[in-house]
């Protein structure tokens, strides 16, 4: 097994080895390189060693580096990504030694993760250091009863892990641990485990890449990544890719039917009423495993910078019971160039000047509106805390029971979007009684 390294080696950055040691290194650098059996591989990475040996002074370490490299390319399968990663290899032999040395660490790095991402995907061998495997270790070396969970196991009497998560010092009884067990029993939380750690590593490609190449990014989404899911969530998937735009990622194992076309609806609901005006995700990552595991409430997160929307929660919040969390984000999405764009401090100064005093004169009749809308006590008192969530918090409610004035404060005062005060229900969002 061959795992991700957690940093790059780079050239003309350490001292020299001995020249006895070096000639040793290299000779037998070049001797495994020649027994590769793909010979286009062989040849790129030959081409890429000797210009390692005339520029770097890290012999050791470098060559340890390519040849695992070359390695991880003869596991790649999927031809189109493979002469992608040998033509980024190949043309960083061709350069002049001062553009090799420049450009080395930025296109070997690219090489890397392009390798990565497919073969982690494909289950070819595992990134040690993702964050699941290291969240895993965490809970393991907290003997938190969460581990159990992700092992698929239920310990007896005799033998348990007794600690909570959030409170390692803790002990718990083994009912209190056998009740914790059933309470996620539902949630497949050890598929989602693996699933993430399966789906990491190209999440942070497609954030990564996603603009720079859009067509690569698309091409491994739906050659590599889908592949994985079932036939009647792909073909949803595949929808929504082609009409919005959007990539989804359900790492979730107990996502179903309904919370994908709720999502699909959703995105749907915002295209046909902004139109033009609307900002979709490129991203939408559903995954409960990343920093909590087994929470009652969908927790969501927007990135203006990834055009991204993280759901750290189950659809299900949404689709059985609750607020929708989705809208909340999207909206975040549609509003944070507001929000964050060419803000000054003396513009923010005054932003806050008029939130505090805003929020003096008008808290209970805004608490009186949300609260006509359906939002719970919960939710309301989030909405308070600043500009941007009391406009994705109302958004959430049913928009068409808020006054006039309400609205006018939403668009007017805080630059809510006066076409997202008109977005339809959600015909797969079921409201709690």
């Amino acid at each position: 097994m061959f795992v991700n390294k957690s940093g790059m080696y780079i050239i003309n950055n350490f001292a020299a080895s001995g020249s006895q040691n070096c000639l040793r290194i290299i000779k037998d650098t070049k001797n495994k390189l020649a027994a590769i059996k793909d010979e286009q591989i062989k040849e790129s990475f030959t081409k890429l060693y000797e210009k390692i040996i005339d520029n770097s002074s890290n012999i050791e370490n470098n060559s340890d580096y390519i040849y695992t490299l070359s390695q991880k390319v003869e596991m790649i399968e999927n031809p189109v990504i493979k002469q992608k990663v040998l033509k980024i290899i190949n043309d960083l032999s061709l350069h002049n030694s001062k553009k090799f040395r420049k450009l080395f660490e930025d296109n070997i790095t690219d090489a890397e993760n392009y390798t990565d991402c497919v073969n982690i995907l494909n289950g070819k061998y595992a990134n040690t250091d993702s964050n699941p495997i290291r969240y895993y270790r965490w809970l393991k070396k907290g003997n938190s009863w969460m581990a159990d969970v992700l092992e698929n196991k239920i310990g007896t009497p005799e033998n348990y892990r007794k600690n909570y998560v959030t409170q390692p010092k803790k002990v718990m009884s083994y009912n209190e641990y056998r009740q914790n067990i059933d309470n996620v029993s539902d949630k497949k939380l050890n598929e989602t485990f693996q699933n993430s750690i399966r789906d990491e590593q190209f999440k942070k490609f497609a954030s990564l890449y996603n603009d720079s190449s859009p067509s690569m990014v698309n091409y491994i989404y739906h050659q590599e990544y889908l592949k994985n899911i079932n036939p009647k969530t792909k073909k949803i998937l595949e929808t929504i890719n082609k009409e919005y735009g959007t990539m989804v990622f359900p790492t979730n194992a107990d996502l179903n039917d309904k919370d994908f076309k709720y999502l699909e609806e959703e995105l749907k609901l915002w295209k046909e009423t902004g139109g033009k005006n609307t900002r979709l995700p490129q991203i939408i990552d559903i995954n409960s495993t990343d920093y909590t595991l087994g929470q009652s409430d969908s927790i969501g997160s927007t990135s203006y910078l990834y055009n991204k929307i993280k759901l750290d929660g189950l659809l299900k919040t949404d689709t059985e019971c609750g607020g929708s969390t989705l809208r909340h984000e999207l909206n975040h999405i549609n509003d944070e160039k507001y929000e964050y764009e060419s803000i000054t401090p003396t513009t923010q100064f005054v932003r806050d000047i008029k939130w505090k005093v805003n929020k003096l004169l008008h808290k209970k009749q805004w608490k009186k509106e949300m609260k006509n809308a359906g939002l719970n006590n919960e939710d309301i008192e989030y909405a308070l805390t600043y500009p941007r969530e009391l406009k994705s918090v109302s958004v959430e409610g049913d928009c068409s029971k808020y006054s006039k004035e309400y609205k006018d404060t939403l668009v007017k005062k805080f630059k809510l979007q006066q076409w997202i005060l008109n977005l339809p229900q959600n015909s797969y969002l079921k409201k709690c009684e």
